[in-house]
């Protein structure tokens, strides 16, 4: 980096010398801390570079925990009370179905539709994991090897649980777009 250094000057943030296309919009290499809160190659392991302290994320459930719905609520959909929700729900259902659905405009202006299609289609697909999961070795049990079907089957047990999760949020979706009221219980 010195090398760069000498050759461009000093290296700041505010160093127009650097290609910002490279640097998706940004000056260049910088100096100290970033303003995310990263450090620079440069002073990564500069014990003299004041840093702000780690910031530890509160676990789901925790006081410190900020809500976003009921248990099992999608995670990047805030919840029903905050307006304009379902925008960023519409965007969640679209990308727990297939991606040619985001090329017709009627899920857009018709949410409810697509949340209880994506609830349909989520639990097709867990039907056709059980299926798999229940016949794969019996019928390839002479084509793959048993320690491979075993580690099929361990992602298809992890495939079965992220489906069932999604399913739960999808339904936890629908279910506000019908109007439903979620009470917390104490």
């Amino acid at each position: 980096m010195a090398a760069l250094g000498a050759a461009h000057g000093p290296i700041t943030s505010h160093d127009e010398n650097h290609n910002s296309a490279l640097w998706g919009g940004r000056d260049g290499p910088r100096c100290g801390w970033q303003g995310w809160g990263m450090p620079t190659i440069e002073r990564m392991f500069d014990p003299s570079a004041t840093a702000p302290p780690p910031r530890r994320a509160a676990s789901p459930g925790s006081p410190g925990a900020a809500r976003g719905g009921p248990p099992g609520w999608p995670p990047r959909v805030p919840p029903p009370e905050v307006a304009g929700w379902q925008v960023p729900a519409v965007a969640w259902l679209l990308d727990q179905c297939p991606a040619d659905y985001r090329t017709y405009a009627a899920w857009r202006r018709h949410p409810l539709v697509l949340a209880w299609l994506t609830v349909q289609h989520l639990e097709g697909q867990l039907a056709a994991l059980r299926t798999a999961y229940r016949g794969m070795r019996v019928d390839l049990a002479d084509q793959v090897a048993a320690d491979a079907l075993t580690d099929v089957l361990e992602v298809l047990s992890a495939e079965g649980a992220r489906l069932v999760a999604s399913r739960r949020s999808a339904s936890l979706v629908l279910d506000a777009m019908e109007g439903k009221v979620f009470v917390p219980r104490l």
